[in-house]
């Protein structure tokens, strides 16, 4: 099992290591350039740390090794504890010189130990086939025998924890380490070959080298055996029984109590018990009273104090060299030297006499590595060349770890992923050596030597090291599902299934290990993944995550497709004609506050001028209104086109705009200022986005109370739906005709008492829509003199202008003008507005025309068609007077205000009139004027209106008045809404729909 995880790791390392060139940075490169920066700069800060602690461990391993050979020899520096600390740490001061000495250095070092354990291995094999003498057989080694291996073929799980599961979570440790050539990835020639070769190969030296351990110590050395020349006895004896009788040893007796000292089954759990009364210890921490209770026989012992044997555990960390493929041990410790009648070995606890007797005895469990060394030791020709062979590894392991730990976090540092870790990015000479991240590492590890408790870390360390496994087969994984055609790597031979199968596995086995050290591991990942998601750094590798998103926005896209539209699910989805995204931020604002979440924004820009000279300014700015979006938090894309005028490029992005159902049915934009000063053509092009037109006649304003509001009482007590009673209303406004309205769109625009154009303020571009010399309050595109273009960077960080719509407004008011039925738009967007945090506060007001004698009535049925649409507006207000004549000073106002653009044509004739507009469309000719007197009085009203009851608002929504196309000249048109909207302190937004319904109070 171990192997298969590590195996089918290494598979996805190759795959992933050969897909384009692997710079320096290792397991923390490899992933976040594959899954991102979110996941690749979790997993890049625990496993450097991961390292660090890892150094630490395997020296702490060197570190008891030393002490254990002093404490054989009573040549102790100070006591057992500090020992481990005074070599700790002058150990890894000693592999931090190597490693600063450079990598030349540190590959002659690692060559060195590889060659001292491949002569422990080699002398550990030369020990199987030597002959075995007395005392060796007494031991229970017999040379190579098939009944032996036979027999240990087969698991004979003893004691509590004797389990498959609990001898996998205690050697799966020495099966990692497979990164530790990848983690150098770039002092590497060429990564893409040296790692997969060097890998596997690694892989597959390791697997065999565990293979013929097990299997030639398996095949030599029985179960149970006493270690007394005394239990020889004749082949055949009666009541021998055991593997061991037909070589001539009777270990019957110990193996039936479970007091053998040797035996393969023997080397493991070793537990201790005295034989005496109450009686009292001298050693801290312990007291006899038959068993021994709760205290501590060196750092990471501990024993129990109930009544039953005692587990003494101490994990001894050695891992394998990289790519050697050599031991990695890890277990349990024993006792030694335990005096009186005790037998012991192991650690030196001192039982004193007056405790009475003891002996150890021993339950099956999960091997022990001091014992197994002994084992080994036991079994080769030379002894001392196992102690070199275990010098090796542990030194070899650390090294590589100190190197291996810099690296990575000096690669994690450059990318400024995280805050406070900068300093440590900096390199030093010709390689860039991370001199401080040398330091750090060399720190980290002697605080952790100091501590010289390393058993509650350990579990954490290995699962860090497991979710880095489990995070490479996973982006393997994942890089091969996204079909992405940048996903080409040049190692072919790699399973996007079996890299699934081998991340879930290594997240299994993370729990079967430790399970609350899983969760602690997985706890600090989400925490760190938390944090780059809320910092959303700058950065862009070209990640799976990118290519899954495409790929799931393509999906959902072309579903939405197949699925037809109901009212129910209708979204008001916009295109804004802001221009430049940052010149008019309060329309950004605006739209954005409401769409947030919930519907499409799409910000459109007319470059106005040639296509030559425009579509350069269009490929350098996208990218920068994009970005100064996404720095503003609007959710919402950027989209241009270059054309000769704006309403042309308006009929554009009109009919270009969007993809599917995912298109604009509204389009919003801001009021002209500078109508009055424009070129008559760009007015006369604004105004053909917005304006109206019919074939039939029209119904005179003033009767609008007498028509729809009785309509909705009808319906309200018919309980008949919105859309059935649709075609009686839409008889009021007939078919629009403009640019808008001709493809189907509502519209929305919108004006402010202080404007809506900042960018003198910005001091940017010059008129953004029309000529230098006017006014610059109403681009909806941009036009700039050649070299001029803002670079993307410098608009992106440019300081963001505040706007009404992003403070909270208190509990003002918002206020609905609902004078016509235009579907429910007029309504519906106010509503959006409400619901956002900032008009959560602001209580939504309804105006509606009515008779004064009958306001009570037509107000409970305005409530109940609302209730009804479950809108939550409970306010409303009957407007008896919205038809009663203006005050003569504002009426006299408005005539100023058309006087430039009349003809003044008089009794001329139908024909010299005709040749009079010729030339200028946009006037207004005296017939015009005398036909349209009844609705501009109504706008000077409404003007009046809205200044008496709105004057507080935060908000005001109201509809337009009609203007049709060949009866209202633009500059009319224009002098309507002036007059509808001019003096108001709130922003007000005047809003009509396509007549489509957005409203309905059925379920279905």
């Amino acid at each position: 099992m171990s192997v298969t995880v590590t195996t089918i790791t290494g598979l996805s390392i190759s795959a992933i290591s050969t897909n384009g060139k692997v710079k320096s940075g290792g397991t923390y490169f490899l992933i976040s350039r594959s899954l991102g920066p979110e996941l690749g700069g979790s997993i890049g800060l625990i496993f450097a740390f991961a390292n660090a602690v890892a150094v630490a461990m395997h020296t702490v391993g060197f570190a008891e090794t030393v002490r254990d050979l002093l404490q054989e020899h009573n040549s102790l520096i100070v006591d057992p504890t500090n020992d481990i600390r005074i070599i700790g740490v002058i150990t890894v001061t000693v592999l931090l010189g190597i490693s600063l000495a450079g990598m030349e250095w540190e590959a002659k070092a690692q060559i060195l130990f590889f060659l001292v354990i491949l002569v422990s291995f080699i002398n550990y094999l030369v020990g199987t086939v030597i002959p075995a003498t007395a005392e060796k057989q007494a031991k229970g080694f017999f040379s190579y025998r098939a009944d032996i291996f036979a027999q240990n073929f087969v698991p004979n799980w003893r004691g509590p924890e004797g389990s498959f599961f609990g001898l996998f979570s205690i050697f799966f440790p020495s099966a990692t380490g497979i990164l530790a050539g990848a983690n150098i990835s770039g002092d590497l020639k060429d990564p893409a070959v040296a790692i997969p070769k060097g890998t596997l190969m690694a892989i597959f030296w390791t697997t065999m080298s565990y293979l013929v351990l097990s299997a030639t110590i398996g095949a030599c050395v029985v179960r149970d055996a006493s270690g007394s020349l005394n239990d020889s006895v004749a082949v055949g004896s009666p009541g021998c029984e055991g593997l061991a009788c037909s070589f001539g040893w009777n270990f019957t007796a110990c193996a039936q109590q479970q007091s053998c000292r040797y035996g393969l089954s023997n080397y493991y759990q070793v537990l201790l018990r005295t034989m005496a009364s109450p009686c009292s210890c001298s050693w801290p921490g312990l007291c006899c009273n038959g068993w021994l209770s709760q205290g501590s026989c060196m750092p990471g012992t501990s024993l129990p104090s109930w009544g039953a044997p005692m587990l003494l555990k101490q994990p001894f960390f050695n891992r394998k060299a990289p790519g050697s493929g050599l031991l990695d041990v890890a277990g349990l410790c024993c006792l030694d030297n335990v005096k009186g009648n005790a037998a012991g070995w192991g650690l030196g606890l001192e039982i004193p006499q007056g405790c009475g007797g003891g002996w150890c005895t021993r339950d099956a469990g999960v091997p022990d590595p001091l014992v197994f060394m002994q084992s080994m030791s036991m079994v080769s020709g030379f002894g001392p060349l196992i102690t070199a062979g275990i010098f090796g590894a542990t030194l070899s392991s650390a090294l590589a770890c100190l190197v291996s730990a810099p690296k990575v976090f000096q690669c994690l540092c450059k990318d400024q992923l995280y805050p406070l870790i900068g300093f440590f990015g900096k390199g030093y000479g010709r390689n860039s050596e991370p001199i401080r991240g040398y330091m750090l590492t060399y720190v980290i590890a002697v605080g952790f030597i100091l501590i010289a408790e390393l058993n509650a870390i350990a579990p954490i360390i290995s699962n860090f090291f497991l979710c880095s496994y489990a995070l490479i087969n996973f982006s393997c994984f994942h890089a091969s599902i996204t079909n992405s055609p940048g996903w080409r790597p040049s190692f072919r031979y790699y399973s996007k299934w079996a890299a699934l199968f081998g991340a879930a596995v290594s997240v299994v086995i993370m729990f079967l290990l430790t399970w609350w050290a899983a969760l602690i591991a997985f706890g600090i990942v989400i925490f760190l993944l938390g944090y780059v998601l809320y910092k959303k750094p700058d950065v862009n590798w070209g990640s799976s995550m990118q290519a899954s998103s495409y790929n799931m926005a393509l999906n959902y896209s072309v579903g939405l497709s197949e699925v037809d539209e109901h009212i129910k699910n209708y979204r008001p989805q916009c295109l804004v004609l802001t221009g430049p995204p940052n010149f008019r931020p309060a329309l950004v604002d605006f739209v954005g506050t409401f769409t947030k979440n919930l519907s499409l924004m799409l910000c459109g820009n007319v470059l106005i001028g040639p296509w030559k000279q425009k579509m350069p300014e269009s490929w350098l700015m996208a990218d920068g209104h994009t970005k100064w979006l996404m720095k503003r938090k609007i959710k919402a894309f950027y989209t241009d086109v270059v054309a000769e005028d704006l309403r042309s490029g308006v009929q554009m992005l009109i009919q270009a705009a969007g993809l599917g159902k995912m298109r604009p049915n509204i389009l919003v934009l801001g009021y002209k200022r500078n109508w009055r000063t424009a070129s008559p053509q760009s007015l006369e092009d604004y105004v053909g986005i917005l304006q109206y037109g019919h074939t039939g006649s029209s119904t005179s304003w003033g009767h609008w109370h007498l028509l729809v509001a009785p309509l909705m009482a009808a319906v309200t007590r018919a309980g008949s739906s919105w859309a059935e009673s649709a075609p009686s209303i839409n008889c009021l406004l007939l078919p629009p005709s403009s640019d808008a309205f001709d493809f189907k769109y509502g519209v929305c625009l919108m004006r402010m008492k202080e404007g809506l154009n900042v960018s003198r303020v910005l001091q940017a571009h010059v008129n953004p829509t029309f000529e230098a010399a006017e006014h610059p309050e109403n681009g909806t595109g941009s036009r700039t003199a050649p070299g001029t273009a803002v670079d993307p960077t410098t608009l992106a960080s440019e300081q963001q202008a505040s706007t009404i719509f992003q403070s909270k407004q208190g509990k003002k008011t918002i206020d609905i003008y609902w004078l016509f039925d235009d579907g429910g738009l007029t309504l519906l967007i106010p509503y959006l507005l409400g619901r956002k945090k900032r008009w959560g506060k602001c209580k939504i007001r309804v105006f509606v025309g009515g008779q004064i004698n009958r306001m009570d009535e037509e107000r409970k049925a305005i409530v109940s068609l609302l209730s009804k649409f479950r809108l939550g507006f409970h306010e409303v207000h009957i407007l008896p007077d919205i038809n009663q004549k203006p005050r003569p000073e504002h009426i006299k106002r408005f005539d100023e205000l058309i006087a430039p653009f009349r003809l003044n044509d008089g009794f001329k004739d139908e024909a010299t009139v005709n040749e009079m507009r010729q030339g200028c469309p946009w006037k207004i000719s005296d017939e015009e004027v005398d036909k349209n007197r009844a609705k501009s009085l109504r706008q000077v009203r409404l003007n009046e209106i809205l200044r008496d009851y709105s004057r507080d608002a935060a908000l005001i929504a109201i509809t337009p008045p009609i203007g049709r196309k060949g009866r209202c000249p633009s500059s009319l048109y224009m002098a309507w809404l002036e007059t509808l909207s001019q003096d108001l302190r709130p922003p007000i937004i005047l809003t009509r729909g396509n007549q489509e319904n957005v409203l309905t109070f059925y379920c279905q």
